[in-house]
């Protein structure tokens, strides 16, 4: 009863939304869903939210603050350096 309830709201809300943000709102939804069906129980559920909740605020906060996320460095070699090589 209570998973149709939540599904029910979480429609409803998704669908009073704007239209250009509804399909990022039903993809966070279903990811919510995913993360919540391996819980066992609901204080599981809460604790396992709170975490996922804790992650997107850090990466909120770092898209408002201009961070980006760490690049990988990679060695660049001049194709000048191949020109001249017979393999």
């Amino acid at each position: 009863a209570f998973e149709q309830f939540r599904h029910e709201m979480a429609k409803e809300m998704i669908e009073s939304a704007s239209e250009n943000m509804q399909e990022r709102l039903w993809a966070q939804q279903s990811h919510i869903d995913r993360v919540i069906s391996t819980c066992k129980n609901p204080h599981h559920t809460n604790v396992v939210l709170m975490n996922e909740l804790q992650k997107q605020v850090v990466k909120f906060r770092a898209a408002l603050q201009g961070e980006t996320a760490p690049t990988q460095k990679a060695d660049v070699v001049s194709l000048e350096a191949f020109k001249g090589r017979d393999d």
